[in-house]
């Protein structure tokens, strides 16, 4: 997956993105936007979903279940096509704040985004719904799958899936992926690949 860094000017040394994030404001007063959808975080090898709490000029709030420390530098995947990079300057259960490396316009980032999820939407296509294999900490199951994308699922299940539990979806013949589950209620789930299907998969799976 090409990913794009936001290139702008070094942030200065005045209160944290991060705080301000944290708190509703971003650089100048300008407000901190929240974000809604599941993005991944990377730190080095490891990787994680992640939700962006709040975004400004300099600073994110991030909630994953990843654990980082002060200082740690991570990459956050806001969209297929957009990585922002930053230094972890708080932490807390569940949540830390980043300053990210460079400045960035996140009035222009935000319109971006909605402007990709837009054309998602438009993209997504629905079919007859098919059945799959989920391997997860309750075992092996079969399940209904009703929609797929490059990154992500919706299935159909017993109402014992719970968000943050991680799954394995056996998608086709020899396309298997991991995943974890986002969101559940009226038996059914969203599930977030953390390893993104190509093209040629994703055709796979449709056909199936």
């Amino acid at each position: 997956m090409a990913h794009e860094e936001q290139q702008f000017r070094e942030p200065g040394p005045r209160i944290s993105g991060a705080h301000r994030a944290a708190s509703g404001r971003g650089r100048g007063g300008a407000r901190a936007f929240p974000l809604s959808g599941m993005g991944r975080v990377l730190d080095g090898e490891r990787q994680a979903l992640a939700r962006v709490l709040s975004l400004s000029d300099d600073g994110l709030v991030l909630s994953s279940r990843m654990q980082p420390h002060l200082g740690d530098r991570l990459t956050v995947d806001v969209s297929e096509s957009c990585s922002l990079t930053g230094e972890v300057i708080w932490v807390q259960p569940g949540q830390c704040g980043l300053r990210l490396a460079t400045t960035i316009d996140s009035v222009a980032l935000m319109q971006r985004l909605s402007e990709e999820r837009a054309k998602t939407r438009r993209r997504r296509r629905w079919w007859p719904e098919k059945t799959v294999v989920v391997r997860s900490e309750l075992g092996l199951q079969i399940v209904r799958l009703r929609d797929v994308s490059r990154n992500g699922a919706r299935i159909v299940h017993d109402g014992r899936f719970v968000p943050g539990m991680s799954v394995k979806l056996q998608l086709a013949p020899g396309i298997e992926r991991p995943g974890i589950l986002s969101w559940s209620r009226d038996g059914i789930a969203g599930v977030e690949l953390t390893e993104m299907l190509d093209t040629d998969q994703l055709g796979s799976v449709k056909r199936m």
